[in-house]
């Protein structure tokens, strides 16, 4: 891991708390000349939302169905020239939606950093684990 992975999880987890996140990918980061930017996406813990069904049930009844927010983080890091150093981060609230939605957001992902390899993915408590230690140790 890079101190500058690192650096992306800590900010995650700042933003989001770990016990939060019930799963994370982490998508290799891209070099773009003199910028150096990556890309993970976040679902959080589940939410139960309550729905009226929609499949001929009888009226008034509801459904519960299970979402996850779903947040998208990247950053920038400026590598070289006069704003070597700057640092560019933000996380977004995508969208809410089950585990396996999540799959196809990430499968869109790929396909835009096609070149860039297969993302990491972590559980909440692998992200805690990691931003509780130096970048250098983390594995």
């Amino acid at each position: 891991m890079t101190e500058n992975t690192h650096r992306f999880l800590r900010a995650i987890a700042d933003s989001l708390a770990p016990a939060r996140a019930a799963m994370l990918y982490l998508f290799p980061p891209l070099r773009r000349g003199s910028v150096e930017c990556g890309v993970a996406v976040v679902a959080g813990e589940v939410q139960v939302h309550v729905a009226a069904a929609s499949d001929g049930g009888a009226q008034g009844e509801t459904v519960a169905m299970q979402r996850h927010p779903v947040y998208v983080a990247r950053y920038a890091l400026v590598l070289k020239g006069p704003e070597r150093g700057k640092w560019d981060y933000e996380i977004v609230h995508e969208a809410d939606a089950p585990l396996e939605a999540l799959e196809a957001v990430v499968q869109g992902v790929l396909a835009r950093y096609a070149e860039s390899g297969e993302p990491e993915r972590l559980s909440g408590d692998d992200l805690a684990a990691i931003v509780n230690r130096p970048w250098w140790s983390a594995a």
